[in-house]
Parts: structure tokens; sequence; C-alpha cells
């Protein structure tokens, strides 16, 4: 049986607002094909009052390969279609790519603003010793099957949770609920990573 080490993109966080009637997003398009720009986002795309209002896109017209914090936005989810329109009106500009989620990449609801906050950070994934980190879903709910694994400190479990959760999250109870055998996490070089197990 061998293993695999599957780390994530470490890069910031970002907030898309700098004032209150729109914002300019200044990062780089990264990977995006198509226009690619990232264009001023009117503050009324960003409204939030939880976490659960926001939900991470890819920041310009077209997105290929892995996403990153350059090439992502969070933006409510209410003008997830606005958005798209106007970053990206003729789709057919885009090439065939792969798109491919980055479960690190996080949208929170920061001062009532959908606010992208990448998790493969410290204090979020920093540790000394493997004993530092665990395994968690990258949904607020524990025992969501459906969501990717990500590795995190586990001092830093309660911070993430208040990033990703609202105040009263309704989640299924997790008792019989199976475990994950082919995947553990461990602290490599400092930081918390997913280690995945060739059975």
């Amino acid at each position: 049986m061998g293993f695999t080490l599957l780390t994530g993109c470490g890069a910031t966080t970002r907030s898309s607002a700098t004032d209150s009637d729109s914002t300019d997003s200044t990062s780089s398009s990264g990977g995006n094909s198509g226009s690619g720009d990232l264009r001023h986002v009117p503050a009324a795309w960003l409204a939030c009052s939880q976490p659960s209002d926001c939900t991470v896109t890819f920041a310009g017209c077209c997105s290929c390969g892995e996403a990153s914090v350059d090439t992502s936005i969070a933006i409510a989810r209410s003008s997830v279609d606005a958005y798209r329109a106007d970053a990206c009106g003729d789709a057919s500009v885009c090439t065939a790519c792969i798109s491919i989620a980055n479960p690190y990449l996080q949208a929170g609801c920061i001062e009532g603003s959908c606010t992208l906050v990448d998790v493969d950070t410290p204090p979020y994934v920093s540790c000394s010793e493997s004993s530092d980190c665990m395994l968690r879903t990258a949904t607020c709910c524990a025992c969501d099957q459906s969501a990717s694994r990500i590795a995190i400190a586990a001092a830093s479990e309660a911070a993430f949770s208040d990033l990703i959760c609202d105040e009263n999250p309704i989640c299924p109870d997790c008792a019989g609920v199976p475990a994950v055998t082919d995947l553990d996490a461990l602290c490599h070089e400092g930081r918390c990573i997913v280690r995945g197990f060739e059975l």
C-alpha cells in the first residue's frame, strides 16, 4: 500500500470590497481564458448576512486548471448569474478546457461582504506534528459525504467553522456515518496536508 500527498495551492485572503458603491478587483486573472479581466463588482453583488449567502466562482470569463485566489472571486449566490453575464456575455469565446475546484477556497461573509478566503494558509493549516492536524469536510456539515476533504489544524477548526457555517447550521447526526479510510491528515513542513492511501 502506497500513499500520495495531496497538497493545495497556498495563497492569501482577498476581500472583493473596497468601498460602499463598487469594488475594483485588481488581482491577475491568472489561468483564465476569454476576457479574463476582473471587473468593478457592485457592492450589492457582494452583500451578505451569513456565509451561506456567498459562494466561490471563477473571476473571469472562462477558467482552466485548478482554481486559485487569482482566478476566483467570492460573490453573493443571488448575484452569480448577473456576475457571469457581466464577466462573459458570450460564453463561446471560451476554449475547451477542464476547470478544477479548489476546496481550500472558501466564501466567508465578513462585515456584510462576501470575501474569498484561502484556508490553505496559516493559521488554518499551521502545525508542528501530524497530531496537530485533522481531516475536515470542505463544507459546514462534518457528515457531508459528497464534500471534498481538506486538512486543517485542529486548533483552527472552530475558526474554520465560524468562517463557513451560519449561526445555527442544520446538519445531520454523524452517528453511523462511515469513516473515511483512504485519506488522513499529516503535518508536512509545518503545514497540514491530506495524505491519500493507494489501496
